[in-house]
C-alpha cells in the first residue's frame, strides 16, 4: 500500500513536469506570434503565460523536493525525482529566453526585411521543434529519444551565427540600428534555448529506466 501511494505520487510528479514543458512549448509558440506580429499576439498575453510558468515551476520544484525529503527514494526513484528537479530550472530558462523575445519584438515598430525576418523565425521553429522532441522524451522516458536531441544543437547554433554576422553588418550600415540589434539578441537567446534543450532532453534520458 505505503509503496503503491509512492508510485503515485511519481507519477503525478512526472506529469506536473509534463505540463511545465508543455506551458513552456506555448512560451515558444508565443515568441513566434510576436516575432512575426501574428493576428491576436499581444505582449499582456505573453507576460500571462510567463506567470503561469513561474507558478508551475515553482510548485514541481517543491513537490519535487518535498518528495526527496520527506520519502528518501533510492536508485532509479531517485534519479528520476533529482532529473526532474533540474529540468524545471532549464524549462524555466528557457521560458525566460522566450518571454525576452517577445519583449523584444515589442520594442520597435520597424520591421526587418522579410528575408532576414523568415530566417529568424525558421531558426525558432528548428528550436520548437527540438523542445518537441525534448519533451516527448520526457513524455515517454525514452533515452534513445533524449539523447538524440543533442545533434540538433549544432546546425541551430551555426544559423544563430551566420545570421549574427550578417545582422552586425546591418547595424554598422544602417542609420536606424535598433531592430538589427533586437534580432542580434533574438539569435543569441535561441541559441541559448537550444542548449538548455539539450540538456532537458538529456536529464530525461538519465531519468528513463535502465535498458534490457
Amino acid at each position: 500500500m505505503i509503496r503503491a501511494h509512492f508510485v503515485g505520487e511519481l507519477e503525478a510528479l512526472h506529469q506536473n513536469l509534463i505540463s511545465l514543458g508543455d506551458l513552456t512549448l506555448k512560451s515558444v509558440e508565443q515568441c513566434m506570434r510576436c516575432l512575426t506580429k501574428a493576428a491576436g499576439a499581444t505582449y499582456e498575453q505573453a507576460t500571462e503565460l510567463e506567470s503561469k510558468i513561474d507558478d508551475s515551476s515553482r510548485f514541481v520544484h517543491d513537490r519535487a523536493l518535498g518528495i526527496l525529503i520527506l520519502q528518501s527514494p533510492v536508485a532509479g526513484d531517485a534519479r528520476l525525482i533529482t532529473n526532474i528537479l533540474e529540468s524545471v530550472v532549464d524549462l524555466e530558462q528557457i521560458a525566460d529566453y522566450a518571454y525576452e523575445i517577445s519583449d523584444l519584438a515589442f520594442q520597435t515598430d520597424r520591421r526587418p526585411t522579410i528575408q532576414l525576418l523568415s530566417q529568424v523565425v525558421a531558426t525558432g521553429g528548428k528550436v520548437h521543434t527540438m523542445l518537441m522532441s525534448a519533451l516527448e522524451s520526457w513524455r515517454q522516458l525514452d533515452r534513445a529519444l533524449g539523447l538524440s536531441v543533442r545533434s540538433r544543437e549544432a546546425p541551430i547554433r551555426t544559423d544563430c551565427h551566420t545570421l549574427t554576422e550578417r545582422l552586425y553588418q546591418l547595424t554598422s550600415a544602417q542609420a536606424d540600428a535598433q531592430v538589427y540589434v533586437n534580432l542580434i539578441f533574438i539569435c543569441k537567446h535561441f541559441e541559448r534555448m537550444a542548449r538548455h534543450i539539450v540538456y532537458v532532453a538529456e536529464q530525461a534520458a538519465s531519468a528513463a529506466p535502465p535498458e534490457r
